[in-house]
């Protein structure tokens, strides 16, 4: 996949502190099929025999990467279409944070289980390894839109509950303990993450830069915005 870095200018003023980030997929079933082998790889199944998963994957993945890719284009905005695009995002976005910024790579929060108790919260962490700030990544996936304002205030509305703090104990073992006690004390980053269109970047932040989301937020260490084409 294609990845582009933008500097970020607020009223003429560079903001190093916030990062763009645009992910551009050569190939949509390649990419699905890279999310499929994470899930089968870090999720309940496995728990199954490798061999067996293995077969069993091999023989039926080509179907399950066009259902899902269908499911990414179907514009009845059901569930599972949401959520099929959501898995793409969150992992496009995990990806070029660890490829374009040396960020370590945490599993997605959907396999560590926390979903299983239907507690909401967080799509995905990440911890830039430099200074070890661990980053907080919502996605949101809307087919044909730029949900960047949707994904920018469920940031803010997580934070203002405290879901950064309740999931240090799913992440503690993925982090380091200088980021999670940095992270307690208010020191930490948000990735904001979200599906584009044929959009183009200058369009996009001219947008984006505007948003009161946006705003909320500047007081954080580090805000990443990451736009992943979905066409």
């Amino acid at each position: 996949m294609n990845i582009t870095r933008q500097d970020i200018s607020i009223d003429g003023k560079e903001h190093p502190e916030i990062i763009f980030l645009r992910v551009m997929p050569e190939n949509m079933q390649d990419a699905i099929l890279l999310v499929l082998r994470e899930l089968s790889a870090k999720s309940w199944l496995a728990k199954l025999d490798n061999q067996a998963l293995q077969k069993s994957f091999d023989s039926t993945s080509s179907k399950t990467v066009t259902y899902i890719e269908n499911k990414i284009k179907d514009e009845s905005g059901d569930n599972s279409s949401r959520k099929a695009g959501q898995y793409l995002v969150s992992h496009l976005a995990k990806r070029a944070l660890t490829t374009e910024l040396a960020h370590e790579d945490i599993p997605l929060m959907e396999l560590l289980s926390r979903r299983v108790a239907g507690a909401e919260g967080f799509d995905f962490y990440s911890e830039k390894l430099s200074d070890n700030l661990i980053i907080c990544g919502e996605a949101k996936f809307v087919y044909r839109r730029n949900p960047y304002d949707s994904a920018l205030s469920q940031i803010k509305e997580f934070i203002d509950g405290n879901k950064h703090i309740d999931d240090i104990s799913l992440i503690c073992h993925f982090t380091s303990k200088d980021g999670q006690n940095k992270m307690t004390e208010g020191q930490y980053g948000v990735c904001s993450a979200f599906s584009t269109t044929s959009i183009t970047t200058d369009e996009l932040l001219k947008k984006i830069i505007t948003s009161d989301h946006l705003a909320s937020l500047f007081d954080k260490s580090l805000i990443i915005l990451v736009g992943v084409d979905v066409r």
